[in-house]
């Protein structure tokens, strides 16, 4: 019975999550109502407010599942930086539809919350081999993490024409500098 509750609660928060995407390719994220967001998704107001307070965490909850699927296939097999930099763009392009509801709608903090969260946590992971003092260590992941952030802004504000290989190579030459 319990596994059949959480099947049912995860296709309301897709259907939630569709809905959303959908809205906001007609309006602003900031004027979309929770009314129109259970509507196009048919499910109810309750079904809503079972799994999120705001409407802001339909999107982060969704980054999370991003993020963490990210974070599954890196540590699931081996991977250098290149490989690791590619599938970082790659799960982006194939969310690109998210990415650009995300800046048209001014919400780049969004990006920003969950791209520290969890790339902090996987860049401490993956150089925690090399040994730092803890205070360089800080901000050489800072560094990273922010780097990477605004590289994925620019080139998702310029229509994400660069092939995830070439923008993996950029991000591993200036790793290395």
């Amino acid at each position: 019975m319990k596994a059949n509750r959480n099947s049912e609660n995860l296709i309301v928060r897709e259907s939630i999550f569709f809905a959303l995407m959908q809205l906001m390719e007609k309006k602003k994220f900031d004027d979309i109502t929770i009314t129109e967001i259970t509507n196009r998704a048919g499910v109810s107001r309750m079904s809503y407010y079972r799994n999120y307070v705001e409407k802001k965490e339909i999107i982060l909850s969704y980054m999370d599942e991003l993020f963490e699927t990210y974070w599954e296939n890196i540590h699931s097999k081996p991977q250098d930086d290149f490989q690791s930099a590619c599938l970082y763009f790659n799960y982006f392009r194939e969310n690109k539809k998210l990415l650009f509801h995300i800046l048209e709608s001014g919400l780049t903090q969004f990006i920003l919350e969950k791209h520290n969260l969890y790339l902090q946590t996987i860049f401490k992971d993956l150089y925690n081999q090399v040994t730092l003092e803890s205070t360089k260590e800080k901000y050489v992941i800072d560094f990273l993490s922010g780097g990477l952030f605004k590289t994925l802004i620019s080139w998702a504000e310029g229509g994400m024409q660069e092939s995830n290989e070439y923008m993996a190579k950029i991000v591993c030459e200036l790793m290395e500098l």
